[in-house]
């Protein structure tokens, strides 16, 4: 019984002794979507926003956009303060290609920034609906700019939207929790029909008296 009390010590001496590991190194905290409908593609702005929480000099990385979506002007950047002295050591996190996705990576932890313009496809030839592919995040705002009007928009994974119209066209403002996939999708509102009750019939012409009658067929 001692020694089984002295392991049982020991074990909780290097239980106390290891720091608890994150099971999740790499995670996206939040992703602005800033798109914009165009004739054929949906221009895109992104910002992610990535905290690394590894422990160790190796490599971590997260896929940003899948295949098939093109991108341009990426920019990726560490935050919070940097100390001066190991600025030429500080690793701001890279963005390359594997497959066809866009991927970004660090040697370090910390908070990154990454930016970067894309252009997402239609999901359908109608050209009334578009998904954007993303890494999970803790949250998405979404802003879209329609050229259109007369819209009845919805994204179905958002827990809030706001729709308005200025200067022609709709602006739309969405919240979406946690998602793989972001929907946009758009119809033309249908003009509503007046009910049947809605419409008052027409008054009736009262009838003239015969003598009247007769009177006005003698002129004719």
């Amino acid at each position: 019984n001692g020694n089984s009390g002295g392991r049982l010590c020991d074990e909780l001496e290097n239980l106390f002794k290891v720091p608890p590991k994150c099971p999740v190194d790499v995670f996206v905290t939040t992703v602005d979507v800033d798109a914009e409908m165009q004739e054929q593609v949906v221009a895109v702005k992104l910002k992610f926003k990535i905290t690394v929480m590894k422990r160790e000099e190796e490599i971590t990385n997260v896929t940003l956009l899948p295949a098939g979506v093109a991108v341009s002007n990426i920019t990726s950047k560490k935050l919070g303060k940097q100390d001066a002295d190991k600025e030429a050591e500080t690793d701001h996190g890279r963005v390359t290609f594997a497959g066809g996705s866009t991927v970004f990576f660090t040697t370090q932890q910390g908070m990154y920034e990454v930016a970067m313009e894309a252009q997402f496809p239609y999901a359908t030839a109608l050209k009334q609906i578009v998904n954007f592919s993303l890494p999970k995040a803790t949250q998405c705002n979404l802003n879209a700019i329609l050229p259109w009007t007369g819209l009845e928009v919805t994204v179905p994974q958002a827990v809030t939207v706001k729709s308005d119209v200025v200067d022609g066209k709709t602006k739309v403002q969405a919240v979406i929790p946690p998602s793989d996939v972001i929907s946009v999708k758009w119809l033309k509102q249908a003009i509503e029909k007046p009910k049947y009750d809605d419409m008052k019939p027409l008054p009736l012409a009262k009838p003239k008296p015969v003598k009247e009658m007769l009177l006005t067929s003698g002129q004719d």
